[in-house]
């Protein structure tokens, strides 16, 4: 069977992004695995950026006032140099030292890992551990906040969003599962994944985004990418919104078994399939 117009897997695979970014379960793996398994080809670097774009407009929707309220906090940091005085100058300082070491290792490992560490059985392996991990994590949770985070714990926190330059990993996942484990209740730790999420995932846009300039796409190219801009923006904002309101009650366990099962799929996919 031939693939579908880039349109329609434009649309596809912005859904995918949209549905698995925010969830602890790992777009990169998702969005290696779908097309390999339906023999559809790779649409390169410039497609990633634009959906990276799409769920990059998710979170600064969904947290618009917050993001506004940061945003002012950080003006006043700078204007005091650092000294911080109130929960969101001091929130913002715990973003900035939880999104240091990945933007660190983001910039210096990240050509390395996509020339080196790459294919499913590698997705499959890292996808079944942190499963693992996360299901360990989620008995861990307790009832802590971010305002209460020590900059030793926001450093852990950022130390495990390094492990996401493993496809398969999940940024979101490895860094709530860090966030479990050192006592955060289970929807601060996803708050305050996604808040760390903004500043790396802008970044990672702005830096691939500027290496590609000059390589204007084929129009069909252009328009899949704004379809799957669009479908990774709508999808995940209502997703990042149901996934918020499920973790008030709920754990990450089903999540977790997600996480297994998928990659002991992708595992016996690989040995028989």
């Amino acid at each position: 069977m031939s693939p579908p117009p880039l349109e329609i897997q434009g649309v596809l695979l912005g859904a995918v992004q949209g549905i698995t970014e925010f969830l602890p379960i790992s777009s990169s793996a998702h969005l290696v695995a779908l097309p390999e398994l339906l023999g559809w080809p790779y649409l390169g670097k410039t497609f990633d950026v634009s959906l990276h774009l799409g769920t990059l407009a998710a979170l600064l929707s969904h947290y618009r006032g917050e993001v506004g309220e940061l945003s002012r906090a950080f003006g006043r940091l700078v204007y005091r140099c650092g000294r911080p005085r109130g929960e969101h100058e001091r929130t913002v300082l715990l973003i900035l030292v939880a999104s240091f070491p990945g933007a660190v290792a983001g910039f210096l490992l990240d050509g390395l890992v996509e020339h080196f560490l790459q294919g499913l059985g590698l997705v499959a392996v890292v996808s079944l551990v942190w499963g693992l991990l996360l299901a360990w994590a989620d008995g861990k949770s307790g009832a802590s906040k971010v305002s209460r985070m020590s900059w030793r714990q926001a450093l852990l926190v950022g130390c495990a969003q390094m492990a996401a330059l493993l496809p398969g990993t999940s940024r979101s996942g490895a860094t709530m599962t860090a966030g479990m484990t050192l006592g955060l209740h289970r929807a601060e730790a996803a708050r305050f994944s996604m808040l760390c999420s903004i500043p790396i995932v802008a970044g990672a846009v702005l830096y691939k985004g500027a290496a590609l300039i000059g390589e204007w796409p084929a129009p069909e190219l252009l328009r899949a990418m704004v379809c799957g801009a669009l479908a990774s923006a709508l999808i995940g904002k209502a997703c990042l919104r149901g996934f918020l309101r499920y973790l008030e009650g709920g754990t990450f366990r089903p999540f977790a078994l997600y996480r297994v099962v998928f990659g002991l799929g992708l595992l016996l996919w690989l040995a028989f399939g």
